[in-house]
């Protein structure tokens, strides 16, 4: 609903363990002035590997996808489906 908002809502991650898991993102599209803009194509896709220590020491891998998406205005409505699998 403002600038300051803009940021923060075109950017989401997703963590999943890479060694089983996949991630499948269905779309990703933004509404504005009662159209619907597909923003698949132009998003901004990085993934980041994070190691954490679980219970007695074991080091669990995993991965966050972090997708940013372009062009984002005041008013306008994010939409995104994915699907992590394993």
């Amino acid at each position: 609903v403002n600038i300051a908002g803009i940021e923060e809502a075109s950017s989401f991650s997703i963590s999943f363990m890479p060694n089983y898991e996949k991630v499948i993102i269905h779309e990703v599209s933004i509404q504005r002035n009662n159209s619907q803009i597909d923003c698949l194509e132009s998003c901004h896709f990085r993934i980041h590997q994070r190691e954490r220590v679980s219970k007695g020491q074991h080091f669990d891998s995993y991965s966050i996808l972090e997708i940013h998406i372009n062009d984002v205005r005041v008013g306008d409505v994010i939409s995104y489906s994915y699907t992590v699998s394993g």
